[in-house]
């Protein structure tokens, strides 16, 4: 069974294990706890302290337009989707428009080649050429 040895801060406080949050350098909270914070919270904690109050208000400008991008970039993402989306469905009533054209021009055509050898065997010349025009 081994036991650990005392880090410096234990060595210093008599053995004492729990630091307490005023103790930690300016540097820790401002660099490493701070910034993980979002405004509010940070609008919160700058009552604690006068000291509190002054690193925060280092770091505040830092986390509101870091908020302000991510907003702004929702907004972005959400625009691109919207226009993407409207893009796609006139797209689709353009395709679906152009298959049913399609479909009746096929069903066309193949009406018409039921029709010529009809049409041909017509012996009157004004006749045909008159059932052919309309035919086309």
């Amino acid at each position: 069974f081994l036991i650990p040895e005392m880090s410096q801060y234990e060595e210093e406080n008599g053995g004492e294990q729990s630091l307490k949050i005023d103790e930690l350098p300016d540097a820790v909270l401002q660099y490493h706890l701070f910034p993980f914070l979002d405004s509010r919270e940070l609008f919160y904690l700058r009552g604690v302290s006068r000291q509190w109050s002054e690193l925060i208000r280092t770091v505040w400008c830092h986390v509101v337009r870091d908020e302000m991008l991510d907003q702004v970039n929702s907004l972005d993402l959400v625009y691109e989707k919207e226009t993407t989306s409207k893009l796609l469905e006139f797209k689709i009533r353009y395709l679906a428009s152009y298959t049913n054209l399609m479909s009746k021009y096929i069903v066309h055509m193949y009406k018409f080649s039921q029709m010529m050898p009809q049409l041909r065997e017509n012996v009157n010349p004004i006749t045909r050429t008159i059932t052919l025009s309309i035919a086309m």
